[in-house]
């Protein structure tokens, strides 16, 4: 009776691992057709983040932070985007 525990657990769980690497080769294919309209989505940044350098990663979160970052921009520019 225990053994049939056991195994459903160990299916369960190579399941639950199947879905996710499915789950993770799906993001990646979605990263690499569209990276530069995605590269600053918190949840592309980080499942790219597992494959990418730490160069790579450290600067595509360079360029979102200066994209995003309102010290950066001028007055005038804050107001075009408040305006928007």
């Amino acid at each position: 009776m225990s053994d049939d525990y056991i195994n459903l657990w160990i299916v369960m769980f190579v399941f639950i691992l199947f879905i996710m690497y499915l789950n993770y080769m799906q993001n990646m294919a979605i990263i690499k057709n569209d990276w530069n309209d995605l590269k600053c989505n918190p949840l592309f940044m980080l499942t790219k983040s597992l494959s990418a350098t730490p160069a790579e990663s450290s600067a595509d979160f360079q360029t979102c932070v200066n994209k995003y970052s309102s010290i950066s921009k001028t007055p005038g520019e804050i107001k075009d985007n408040l305006k928007k």
